[in-house]
């Protein structure tokens, strides 16, 4: 177990906006789009001068395909992993089977764990609140990331649960990203130098659709490896999420000291025709 925060949830309901509120910068694309974040996301929360380890992680649900299975294997990862569980759900609407069955398999773990109760400056009529209070779940907290309500006592309750961590910054960490076109191995070249599934390796063009920093030490040396969203030639004709990922790829690059470019073989050199 380490000493961290796990965001978890099905998909949609501001996980990853709660994770940029809390860490105060950008690090997760946030869109209206369900299935956005996939691998987990990680980063400090500063709290009183103390750094506190946070992890956003993708939504889990039930659809049975590998990828999702992946994306769910992942987050439940990361809980099991945690100190403590955030368990966010969607206020503006009632709750689902997915809520109920996630929020099941959290009380079975035996950690301390919140609801989180997310989007409730929306004005609906939804009962989530009472529901989830029908059902024993006392330990929530009532927001909307998006607008910063709840936050500040999101972050009280951080400081009083979790162990902080050293986030010392070494300006001279070395900084590699890993970018090339989809489905080139990037992101199965992170997890075999970090030494640990870091992040999601499938056959489908896109699994990676976010930049995700892993720091590993070599030699004794410590240093960032940024695994990229793969880039095509049609990014630009493409959807919100696709040029978002785009420009945090070009962001890795401008952030790195060195660029590792990945080539498939099997394929003709070129940009991607997907």
């Amino acid at each position: 177990m380490t000493s961290s925060l796990a965001i978890i949830g099905r998909p949609n309901v501001g996980k990853s906006s709660l994770f940029n509120k809390l860490v105060k910068k950008r690090s997760a694309i946030v869109t209206n789009l369900s299935g956005v974040t996939r691998d987990k996301n990680i980063g400090f929360a500063r709290i009183s001068n103390s750094n506190y380890l946070i992890i956003d992680t993708g939504g889990i649900n039930d659809t049975g395909d590998k990828l999702s299975n992946d994306i769910s294997e992942h987050a439940w990862d990361a809980a099991i992993e945690s100190e403590i569980i955030y368990v966010v759900v969607d206020g503006s609407e009632d709750l689902t089977a997915t809520d109920l069955d996630i929020l099941s398999q959290v009380r079975k773990l035996n950690k301390k764990f919140f609801v989180i109760v997310n989007k409730t400056d929306k004005k609906t009529n939804s009962s989530v609140q009472e529901e989830l209070q029908k059902k024993g779940y006392l330990n929530k907290f009532i927001i909307s990331a998006e607008h910063s309500i709840g936050i500040d006592e999101i972050r009280k309750n951080i400081k009083e649960y979790i162990t902080p961590q050293d986030a010392s910054v070494n300006n001279d960490n070395l900084k590699i990203a890993i970018v090339g076109r989809p489905n080139s191995g990037k992101s199965t070249f992170l997890n075999s130098v970090a030494k640990e599934n870091r992040a999601i390796v499938s056959d489908l063009p896109g699994t990676t659709i976010d930049s995700i920093e892993t720091k590993v030490n070599y030699n004794d040396k410590e240093m960032t490896l940024i695994d990229t969203a793969g880039i095509s030639r049609k990014y630009n004709k493409s959807g919100k999420v696709e040029y978002f990922s785009y420009i945090k790829t070009i962001d890795a690059i401008n952030r790195s000291t060195l660029v590792l470019v990945f080539l498939d073989i099997y394929k003709w050199l070129g940009w991607s025709k997907s």
